[in-house]
């Protein structure tokens, strides 16, 4: 497993299981937050509603999305 110096204090499931279980989200050039592309945001604790669309904040998803592109 890689290991991911960014802790989620939410214990996030992406740093314990393997990639092919990860929600689907898209870097959109945010810092801090990736483009939530789930059918059902509203029902994750990480995201965080903006106009009409949903933003993933926890720290470990943004960073596999951010630093190697899934």
């Amino acid at each position: 497993m890689i290991g991911i110096a960014t802790e989620c204090s939410r214990d996030f499931q992406s740093d314990k299981s393997p990639f092919d279980v990860l929600c689907k989200a898209e870097d959109i050039g945010l810092e801090a937050y990736v483009r939530c592309l789930e059918e059902n945001p509203q029902f994750c604790q990480f995201s965080v509603p903006f106009g009409h669309a949903y933003f993933c904040d926890s720290p470990v998803r943004v960073h596999i999305c951010k630093k190697m592109g899934r």
